[in-house]
This record gives C-alpha cells, sequence and structure tokens, in this order.
C-alpha cells in the first residue's frame, strides 16, 4: 500500500490528527499526520495536495511542500497487519498562512516541535517513523 503524508509546520508547532476510531480503517485512536493513499497512477507529490485539500481545506501548490523522503512501516488496514510505504512530506506554513485547519475526521492536534520526541508513542507506525526523517 502507498501512502503520501505532510507534517504541517507553523511557527514552531506542528499539526497532526487524532484518527477516529472507525472499523476498518487503519491505525485508529492514534494521532498522524494529514495524508492518504496514493491512487493508481498517481503521483505522490499529487496524492498529497489532493489529500491536504480534500482532509483539511488547505490548497498548496507542488514547491510549498519539501519532500523528506520515503518510511516503511507495518500498520493495519481491516483488522489486518499491512505493510505501508509512505512518501513523507513537509509543509512550512509562513506567517502570513496561519492555518485555518477544520479536520473533516478526527480532532486536530497541535503539539510543539520541541515536544515530539515525547509523543511518540501515541503516533500512528508510519508518523512515528516518519519523525526520524525530520532530524536529519
Amino acid at each position: 500500500m502507498q501512502v503520501a503524508t505532510s507534517f504541517i509546520r507553523y511557527a514552531g508547532d506542528y499539526y497532526f490528527q487524532l484518527r477516529d476510531f472507525e472499523p476498518g480503517k487503519g491505525a485508529t485512536g492514534l494521532v498522524g499526520c494529514f495524508g492518504g493513499s496514493v491512487r493508481h497512477g498517481e503521483a505522490p507529490l499529487a496524492a498529497v495536495l489532493r489529500e491536504l485539500d480534500e482532509e483539511i481545506s488547505l490548497r498548496l501548490q507542488p514547491q510549498d511542500l519539501v519532500c523528506l523522503g520515503q518510511v516503511q512501516v507495518v500498520s493495519d488496514r481491516d483488522l489486518r497487519p499491512v505493510l505501508v510505504d509512505i512518501w513523507v512530506y513537509l509543509t512550512q506554513l509562513s506567517p502570513g498562512q496561519r492555518p485555518q485547519i477544520g479536520v473533516r475526521d478526527g480532532q486536530l492536534v497541535v503539539w510543539p516541535a520541541a515536544d515530539l520526541d515525547r509523543h511518540l508513542d501515541e503516533m500512528t507506525p508510519g508518523t512515528r517513523a516518519a519523525c526520524r526523517l525530520l532530524c536529519v
């Protein structure tokens, strides 16, 4: 399964989604980056741009994101283990872009950048693995 996600950073804070408890949905009850599945024939960058628009109405241009790399994790989907290849991006919002994020599924979580390591156990497997790319 291929997924594209983005860290969203604004003024020293990172914005995440607490995933709803829904049958069949992966990593429920955990905090993760915004993003989702890469559709057949879709580029990962196009997928993350689409997902950010769909999930939180954040409309960005390709140049607004920086690709941090890829991680691979075992997560769950439909209550079964699944291998997930994740393209990880960073969206650094400028001071004039203060986010008005309305999360469609789940709840908004905002953590200071300095505190991310304290919250690793609360994160989805993919977001936890992707955090290593922030430190590179």
